[in-house]
């Protein structure tokens, strides 16, 4: 049996995703099917309290995350499709996630938010 895997190019803190980190990482743009979106994670994450299903029949996740070492460094995340871990998330259960660092424009705002591809819950780590 087949299971999907995601490459990770690299591990990074949230404290590492700072607008010159990003502004960095735009020069490397366009991203497409030979420039794919770096994809990095970070360990043992937590919602910040926020966190709630959107989307049709509640199938994504809107949150904001946080490290146990910064508690006040909340990072905007969407989830697509992974509404499954929102009860293990909400609990206040750590889970490490892997992403893609993207900017999103809403109501004439922008703002950089992580773009979730997977998670996993923290009693998974092997």
């Amino acid at each position: 049996m087949l299971t999907p895997v995601v490459e990770i190019d690299s591990e990074l803190n949230f404290s590492q995703i700072t607008p010159k980190f990003f502004r960095i990482l735009k020069q490397f743009q366009p991203f497409g099917p030979g420039n794919h979106n770096p994809i990095f994670m970070t360990q043992g994450v937590y919602d910040a309290g926020d966190g709630r299903r959107v989307g049709a029949g509640g199938a994504h996740m809107k949150l904001d995350l946080i490290q146990e070492d910064q508690p006040y460094h909340k990072v905007p995340a969407i989830a697509f499709n992974l509404a499954d871990y929102y009860e293990y998330v909400k609990e206040g259960n750590p889970v490490d996630v892997c992403y893609a660092i993207v900017e999103n424009y809403f109501a004439g705002n922008t703002f950089t938010q992580l773009r979730i591809r997977d998670m996993r819950k923290g009693e998974d780590i092997i």
